[in-house]
């Protein structure tokens, strides 16, 4: 705090607040204390003194002006004894009038800008009108940072079908007054191809972009940009075209892909996937499987609405069956309609099928990314029903020159049952690039006497200086022996 001094002529600074630090203070009783309780202690006995020091500051300041407040209301006498009369204060100028600002001429209103309005001279498109938060993906670029004049920067081709290919011509002229060279014209997308006659257009030379668009596989509202690069005029900005549709599809597949995870091969497990057609008696009329542990049914029809209009919908039931074999499990699926313009569909089931045994996790990542370097990582085993069961063995796929080896402990889990953990080790191989390899885990299990878990690692760089270090037992299989497992004696 600092106040204003008659006497110095300058401020007075005063200190109104004790410094503490943030640190754990020992009591007498040898206890920690936060500084927060030290301050409550210390602070009564100082704080009263700042208290009074401050006070007395107030006073003073107010006994100094308390003279020159008093000698201003006193009244003044002359000789006589008689009052003075109160000093006149002297006649108010009066300022000079303002002049009236001069009436501010009428303006034309102006008209709401349309979004098909030429710029810059050129014929009207159907272009949304820029704006400083226009999207690069829906909304073409600024017409005038182009050293080219375009008849239009936006086509919509309105609702098409998915089985209508669309072309598209973006006719310009070089109006610029110098020689323009284009680089390259390019989509956002494989849909749609674009091309160009030539690259260099002089003075007054016209020319054309075309665009043709694809749509098989789209569905609803699409923006495909198209866009320009310049080499001349030099630091000329890319300049962006937009092509706009409204996509009805013949048949809707929803979900587009299958994929089953953890199917109980006991249980099997079931999907389902709808097909909806627009034509007015679309129907879909057999579903064949390559894969006999899939298996498939339709549905009974019903009416929806999609995309705007009325679609005839099947759902079909697709099923992984029990006693699947354990793993990655796919199908390929031909569904036949009586749709003119696609009579067949092609459709993917996968499915991971697992057992009662479990791996956790599934794939062992190598957590080595140079060659030479040691690595352990372990996967446990367990029972998903709590089936007791033994781990016969273990071995190991995978390059010879990684030492690899293969070792197995058991440990009874929170619930009682009992665990396995495999642990994998070995040394990155003086390669790069990706390798992979599984350990092959035989069980007493009847339904699952092997499992596979695979493990992988991308080696990047190269370590040719570093020796390969030996591990004991590289390349060994290790079985558990009956007495490791305490559900034997149960």
């Amino acid at each position: 705090m600092s106040c204003f001094s008659e006497r110095t002529g300058g401020p007075v600074r005063i200190a109104l607040w004790p410094r503490f630090s943030r640190r754990a203070i020992p009591t007498a009783q040898n206890q920690w204390t936060t500084p927060e309780k030290e301050l409550n202690a210390a602070m009564s006995p100082r704080m009263n003194a700042y208290r009074t020091v401050g006070l007395a500051v107030v006073v003073s300041a107010v006994a100094i002006a308390m003279p020159a407040l008093a000698q201003t209301a006193k009244p003044t006498t002359d000789p006589t004894g008689a009052k003075a009369p109160p000093p006149t204060a002297p006649p108010a100028v009066k300022p000079a009038p303002t002049p009236a600002p001069p009436p501010t001429p009428p303006t034309a209103p102006t008209p709401n800008p349309s979004p098909t309005a030429p710029a810059n001279g050129q014929p009207p498109s159907k272009a949304p009108p820029i704006t400083p938060g226009h999207d690069p993906y829906r909304d073409p670029s600024d017409p005038a940072q182009s050293p080219l004049t375009w008849e239009a920067m936006f086509h919509d081709w309105g609702t098409i079908d998915e089985t209508q290919h669309q072309t598209y011509a973006f006719k310009f002229t070089n109006n610029s007054g110098k020689k323009v060279v284009i680089a390259n014209v390019a989509s956002t997308c494989g849909c749609t191809i674009v091309g160009l006659d030539k690259k260099s257009y002089e003075n007054g030379e016209a020319g054309q972009i075309t665009a043709d668009f694809n749509p098989q596989g789209k569905r609803g509202e699409q923006y495909k940009p198209v866009t320009v690069t310049y080499t001349e005029p030099a630091g000329t900005p890319n300049t962006v075209l937009i092509l706009r549709s409204e996509i009805q599809t013949r048949i809707n597949i929803e979900p587009i892909k299958t994929y089953m995870m953890e199917v109980d091969r006991r249980k099997g497990q079931s999907a389902t996937v709808t097909f909806s057609g627009r034509q007015s008696d679309f129907q879909v009329t057999k579903v064949d499987t390559n894969n006999q542990y899939v298996t498939a049914k339709i549905g009974e029809m019903t009416t929806v609405e999609m995309d705007k209009a009325p679609y005839r919908q099947y759902p079909v039931e697709f099923s992984i069956v029990p006693e699947a074999p354990i793993g990655m499990l796919q199908a390929n699926i031909v569904v036949s309609t009586n749709d003119e313009k696609t009579p067949t569909i092609n459709y993917i089931v996968a499915a991971e099928v697992t057992g009662d045994l479990r791996a956790t996790p599934q794939r062992l990542a190598v957590r080595g990314y140079t060659p030479n370097i040691p690595f352990t990582s372990v996967a446990t085993l367990d029972s998903r029903s709590a089936k007791p069961f033994r781990i016969l063995s273990v071995d190991v796929e995978g390059r010879d020159d990684m030492s690899l080896a293969a070792d197995v402990e058991t440990a009874e889990g929170p619930d009682g049952q009992i665990r396995y953990t495999v642990k994998l080790s070995g040394v990155t191989p003086d390669y790069t690039g990706l390798i992979e390899g599984a350990l092959i885990v035989r069980t007493d299990l009847p339904t699952d006497a092997e499992l596979r878990i695979p493990f992988s690692a991308a080696i990047k760089g190269t370590q040719s200086n570093v020796g390969v270090p030996t591990i004991p037992g590289a390349g060994a299989v290790k079985a558990v022996p009956p007495k490791a497992d305490p559900n034997a004696a149960k």
